[in-house]
């Protein structure tokens, strides 16, 4: 079941992006199972940072993620597999992986910068 976004005409979004955010608008269980990459801070294989899901994780941690596991770890991004759909992706900064379309969406392609 899909809720409705509450989206307004603004100075930051035109109506291709609001109705592509529309398309992309999911429940939240759905939501939760979603991998979001929003920072990076990469030194070598063995002392790196990640953000996903608006959690930290390092080396030490990394066992903690739930539904996934990691595959590497680069300077330009993340590999991982999906423990719901058996699948391997990989992640650059600000995109985010939907394990249930299969697809990865990346605000870069809708022109959204950070």
């Amino acid at each position: 079941m899909k809720k409705k976004a509450c989206l307004f005409l603004s100075l930051f979004f035109s109506e291709n992006e609001i109705a592509l955010i529309k398309e992309n608008f999911v429940d939240s269980k759905a939501s939760s199972q979603n991998l979001s990459l929003t920072s990076l801070i990469y030194y070598d294989d063995n002392h790196w940072s990640l953000w996903l899901n608006k959690k930290l994780f390092h080396p030490e941690n990394i066992h903690e993620l739930e539904d996934y596991e990691l595959k590497k770890v680069t300077s330009t991004g993340a590999h991982f597999f999906c423990r719901l759909n058996q699948k391997t992706f990989s992640l650059r900064l600000h995109q985010v992986y939907m394990p249930l379309e299969e697809k990865i969406f990346d605000p870069h392609e809708i022109g959204v910068s950070f």
